[in-house]
């Protein structure tokens, strides 16, 4: 997992141009977190199963390159 897909969803919630709950939240915090770290190792396994890059992964190499890669695994070939 990409770390700057895990440091998102905490950066909406806590910091000033997202939600801006950083200390609003005391005890909370111990299950937000949790919960955001287990939501994303649950979703990036079937996720990556399907796709060839995460979703930041493939805006940043849409910015770099110019034009969109394909999102969709390429399909293995068996053996004859």
């Amino acid at each position: 997992m990409v770390i700057g897909t895990a440091h998102a969803p905490c950066v909406l919630l806590f910091h000033g141009y997202g939600l801006g709950l950083y200390g609003e939240l005391s005890r909370q915090c111990y299950l937000v977190v949790p919960l955001i770290w287990a939501a994303l190792l649950l979703w990036s396994k079937p996720w990556l199963e399907h796709h060839a890059y995460g979703p930041l992964e493939w805006l940043w190499r849409a910015l770099t390159r110019g034009k969109p890669p394909a999102m969709a695994k390429p399909a293995l070939e068996t053996p004859r």
